[in-house]
């Protein structure tokens, strides 16, 4: 395989690189501490639901669902994913 736009690609898969995963997983804990924030919007939880939706999104570009489930129910269980 060979690394080309943040994901490492073989003919019959793609996945993210390492660097790539650990952004992921650093967006993840801000995204839950921005949540745990005492005073939260309504307009503020919709937020954070897309930047959530994003994020899933453009990991799901590789084939990261088993990788995706673990960083989210290690660092932000309490989050809809």
């Amino acid at each position: 395989g060979f690394n080309f736009l943040g994901f490492r690609l073989w003919p019959y898969r793609i996945r993210l690189d390492g660097t790539r995963r650990r952004r992921f997983i650093r967006k993840v804990i801000r995204i839950k501490a921005q949540q745990n924030k005492p005073s939260i919007h309504r307009e503020d939880l919709d937020q954070y639901q897309a930047q959530i939706q994003g994020l899933n999104a453009w990991a799901a570009i590789a084939h990261s669902r088993g990788f995706r489930a673990s960083v989210w129910a290690r660092h932000a269980p309490f989050i809809d994913t």
